[in-house]
């Protein structure tokens, strides 16, 4: 997989730039198969981020069945009373 920035290529160094569409336009065309490289690096995106959460890429195609899946992980995190996502951590490591 390449990095996020090397897709793209100058079409990402010219962000900002308002004589180019914007992100509505840009995923509006891509529903109509343009941007390939977009379409592809999002692709490989959310099956990066399935299997950091241990769900398997299947579960990218059925929508309701993912978002019952994020919302039970969500529920047993916040049930969680030990649950610190942005919990302190030392230069070694350890929590403080």
């Amino acid at each position: 997989m390449e990095p996020c920035g090397a897709v793209g290529g100058d079409r990402v160094s010219k962000l900002g730039d308002a004589s180019l569409p914007g992100p509505r336009t840009i995923y509006n065309q891509m529903d109509d198969g343009a941007f390939p490289d977009l379409q592809q690096a999002h692709a490989d995106l959310d099956r990066a981020v399935a299997a950091a959460y241990g769900f398997p890429a299947e579960l990218l195609d059925d929508e309701p069945a993912l978002l019952d899946a994020l919302f039970d992980l969500n529920e047993a995190a916040t049930a969680n009373p030990d649950y610190a996502p942005f919990a302190t951590r030392t230069m070694d490591g350890n929590t403080p």
